[in-house]
């Protein structure tokens, strides 16, 4: 595992712990102003996650081409 590799890894646990996080507390809101605003930020963190699990991917495939996996 390269060090940006790693890097990318804890970057995903802590978005995923704020994702669940999130998810967990959402239906406990009674307000729907701040749940609309908890689900954009899951949204948000979600589709972040996305962007990082593929340049994560992208960068384990192009070390592997090279041999530096």
């Amino acid at each position: 595992m390269t060090n940006t590799t790693h890097f990318l890894t804890a970057a995903l646990i802590h978005d995923t712990e704020c994702l669940l996080a999130i998810l967990r507390t959402i239906n406990d809101v009674d307000d729907p102003e701040r749940q609309s605003f908890l689900v954009d930020a899951a949204e948000n963190i979600g589709s972040n996650l996305l962007s990082k699990l593929q340049c994560n991917e992208a960068i384990e495939d192009t070390a592997s081409e090279g041999g530096l996996a």
